[in-house]
């Protein structure tokens, strides 16, 4: 390996990432990554000089695991940290900049041809079954999971499945990546994959039938909370164009965030003043008022961030060859770093655009909006599905309360 410092090696990298069409506002986080590389190199060595051990001290780098962060914000360092070193070591070695990006399948592939098959041909249920985005992304997650499970038992093939390896992985899937009252969502994806193959049949009873649901009051963020977060996303200058609009839009509109990313510029409309779309969801059309401040926004980062390539949609990725934001991944994340950049803390909430849409319908309930109007906003079909924002009412709920009879708690029975 050459001598390169990391000073040089920010400069020919941050090059590429310009050539390549990145945003400004990626090349600044990558250059402050380059400044914390070179500040860990000369603390550990005395020297920028970039070698394989200094690779693996940043990315193995916890500096950033303190109080003050968020657990998000702990795993995003994190990935952030392993990039850089990524577009470094594929530099050296071939001269260009890998900018492709890691998923779960390509980091884990499945080494079973039989096993691989299923997998593949369940892919192709899904399609034929026309599933939602999200669905399909869901589904797919957690039955490549179920087949990492299968390997690691040493089963290359359906035919080796035993009687109760299902249940051990819906249990081992609790303890290390879902909540019980999360596999509603998924299960019926693992559901799907054991119809697929007749080899599986047998293990359907192990697929549970009743699982629990959360039955939570709404998360919402609160007035104040509201008011930090509307002027963070007026005053921040670490926000992107892109990431201020969207926000924008999912705090004042209540869309989803499958909603969000598939929204096109002939949604749009300009004349009147409104976001016409079909919700990927419900496939019911729904119009929203396009707000000054939204309008604004969107101009800004049509004008002056939006690649400039052919696209019908309206949100890009800032990396080439600038694809759609796709998935409720994405939109989730920079709501995260939204918030974060305004200071409010999770305190154990949900995050991204269930929050915001919970938040934007409380609003409005709070108004004295009355129920079927909140409804017809939201797009929801059944005027009775909104009523659930009732219990982020406080007022409201105290008005549903049951006087206490008089003479106290021994005079009730």
């Amino acid at each position: 390996m050459n001598n390169y410092s990391i000073s040089n090696l920010e400069d020919l990298i941050l090059q590429k990432l310009k050539d390549a069409g990145c945003a400004d506002n990626t090349i600044a986080i990558y250059r402050r990554e380059f400044q914390q590389f070179k500040k860990l190199a000369i603390s550990l060595q005395g020297s920028e000089t970039y070698n394989s051990e200094m690779a693996e001290a940043f990315k193995s780098d916890t500096s950033h695991i303190i109080p003050e962060n968020s657990e998000y914000y702990y795993g995003y360092k994190t990935r952030l940290n392993a990039r850089c070193i990524k577009f470094i070591e594929s530099y050296l070695e071939t001269g260009n900049v890998d900018l492709s990006k890691e998923n779960q399948r390509a980091k884990y592939p499945i080494e079973s041809r039989e096993l691989k098959d299923a997998f593949d041909a369940f892919l192709e249920t899904m399609n034929e079954r026309i599933l939602s985005e999200s669905s399909v992304c869901k589904y797919k997650r957690f039955v490549h999971y179920f087949i990492q499970f299968l390997e690691t038992k040493g089963i290359k093939s359906l035919e080796d499945v035993q009687h109760g390896l299902i249940t051990d992985f819906i249990s081992m899937m609790c303890e290390t990546h879902y909540k019980p009252t999360s596999l509603n969502a998924v299960v019926p994806g693992l559901k799907l994959f054991i119809l697929t193959n007749e080899e599986l049949s047998a293990f359907q009873h192990e697929i549970p039938t009743r699982l629990p649901k959360s039955r939570k009051i709404r998360d919402i963020y609160t007035d104040d909370e509201y008011k930090k977060s509307r002027e963070c996303i007026d005053n921040s200058e670490r926000i992107s164009l892109r990431d201020k609009a969207i926000a924008l839009i999912a705090i004042d509109t209540g869309l989803r965030a499958v909603d969000i990313s598939h929204l096109k510029l002939k949604d749009i409309n300009w004349e009147h003043d409104t976001i016409q779309i079909i919700q990927q969801k419900t496939d019911r059309a729904i119009s929203i008022p396009l707000s000054t401040e939204i309008g604004n926004a969107l101009v800004d980062y049509l004008i002056e961030e939006r690649p400039k390539i052919e696209s019908e949609y309206v949100f890009l990725s800032s990396d080439p060859p600038f694809p759609r934001l796709s998935g409720h991944t994405p939109i989730r994340h920079l709501l995260v770093k939204v918030m974060n950049e305004a200071n409010i803390e999770a305190n154990d909430r949900i995050y991204g655009t269930r929050i915001t849409r919970h938040s934007y319908a409380s609003r409005m309930l709070r108004k004295g909006v009355p129920i079927h109007v909140i409804a017809e906003a939201l797009g929801h079909a059944n005027p009775d599905t909104s009523m659930i924002y009732i219990t982020t009412d406080d007022e409201n709920m105290a008005k549903c309360t049951l006087p206490m009879p008089k003479g106290g708690i021994a005079n009730a029975y």
